[in-house]
Parts: structure tokens; C-alpha cells; sequence
């Protein structure tokens, strides 16, 4: 399947015509949920674009599998506590987006050296989302939080 969206539109001499298309809807995508207080678990290479629900009440403890050219996790807080996701070694780069900022906003961005892990916070919020992509050498992170204190590059 694929989906095209098709604009027209004029200026005043010229007529352009955009047509952007969009792959098919991966329908197959599997949830994949962490339930059990104080629940491990590792990611592997083939679990790669899954979606991962941080329910556990006391936390969950996720270990990302090494980078791969095109692996990417999504992971969603179903409960907020204190989650971690860790990469086998300091690959993690990006930052995420806050509804609320303040001047400790600075947690959100992986500033200077890449890090090993991504920790939420009590200030997290149910609905918060991380997205890991690999480019092979490492894991470009983005993703929204409702606060500033929801999160913390480690």
C-alpha cells in the first residue's frame, strides 16, 4: 500500500505541483509491555521497531542491544517511577522536548560526550515517549516529556 499526498497551488507567474509518498502503515508492529515489578529486559537486534510500554510500578530496567544501522525502539511510560534504558556503551545522543521548561531544562539534552543511559524521574508522566534510532555507530534519541524533570541523560 502506499499513500501520496498531492498539493497544487499558483503564485503570480508559476504553478507547482508537490506530490510526497508515504510507505505502507507498518501494521505489523508488536507491544511489547514490561509488567512485573522490577522487570530486566534486554532488546535484541530483532525486536528492533517495537513498542515498548514502562509499566512496571517499581521501575523497569531495559538494556538496548549494541547499535545496528536501522534499529530503532520506542518506548512510552504506561506508569511513571524510575526506568532506565541503557546502551551497552556511551552511544546515546539527541534530546527531547518539554512542554514545561525551566532553567534546569539542561537534563533533556545530551550535552558534550554521548551517554549510556536515558532514566525517568518521578517527574515523569504517563504518555511520555523516547525514540532510539541507530545509525550502527550510535542511538539518536527524540521524544517528548511533559516536564522538565521527566527525564535525565546519564
Amino acid at each position: 500500500f502506499f499513500f501520496f499526498i498531492i498539493i497544487n497551488y499558483k503564485t503570480m507567474s508559476q504553478s507547482y505541483k508537490t506530490i510526497h509518498e508515504f510507505s505502507a502503515i507498518a501494521s505489523g508492529q508488536t507491544l511489547t509491555s514490561i509488567n512485573n515489578a522490577g522487570t530486566a529486559i534486554t532488546l535484541t537486534a530483532a525486536q528492533s521497531g517495537e513498542i515498548i510500554v514502562l509499566n512496571s510500578t517499581s521501575g523497569s530496567a531495559v538494556t538496548l542491544s549494541a547499535p545496528e544501522p536501522g534499529l530503532s525502539y520506542r518506548f512510552i511510560v504506561g506508569v511513571t517511577g524510575g526506568h532506565t534504558i541503557t546502551a551497552p556503551s556511551a552511544s546515546i545522543l539527541g534530546s527531547v522536548t518539554s512542554a514545561i521548561t525551566a532553567t534546569a531544562a539542561t537534563s533533556l539534552l545530551t550535552t558534550g560526550a554521548a551517554k549510556t543511559s536515558i532514566a525517568t524521574t518521578a517527574g515523569s508522566v504517563r504518555g511520555d515517549t523516547i525514540l532510539l534510532v541507530s545509525n550502527g555507530g550510535a542511538y539518536y534519541v527524540s521524544g517528548a516529556v511533559s516536564t522538565f524533570n521527566g527525564l535525565i541523560f546519564q
